[in-house]
């Protein structure tokens, strides 16, 4: 399979570029013990809350396509919903199904998962929030 995931940190400068690393050092140490996307987010989570105390928060989507499937695995942590452009109809629907509280908000949080068959020549749209302020 391939995974891929996307996060915005709250806030800026220093503590924001750390927050980043730990997530970026969790995720990976993380996705070798677990597979489900929304089981990486549930574990992400409560390994972050033991280490960030600034206030900050975290959105994040972690997304794994199987191999030889074509199924999309998902789950959402308040980040902005990703866009499915079918291409058969030439439609873009929202993932918006799926999608839990941000990470370091509550312990324990369910992050469920998920899943879409893509057709060929489907597209996954991913984005963060600067793309929907700019101006």
């Amino acid at each position: 399979s391939v995974g891929v995931a996307l996060a915005d940190v709250s806030g800026h400068g220093v503590s924001a570029s750390f927050i980043t690393a730990l997530f970026k050092a969790s995720f990976y140490r993380i996705t070798h013990s677990y597979e489900a996307p929304g089981d990486i987010l549930y574990h992400l989570n409560n390994e972050l809350m033991d280490m960030v105390k600034t206030g900050d928060y975290i959105t994040a989507l972690h997304c794994r396509l199987l191999d030889n499937a074509n199924l999309l695995e998902y789950a959402g942590a308040g980040h902005p919903y990703p866009l499915h452009y079918h291409a058969s109809t030439h439609t873009v629907t929202g993932l918006t199904d799926h999608n839990g509280t941000p990470l370091v908000w509550f312990k324990n949080m369910d992050y469920s998962t998920g899943s879409i068959t893509l057709a060929p020549g489907d597209k996954i749209l991913a984005f963060t929030d600067g793309v929907t302020e700019m101006q």
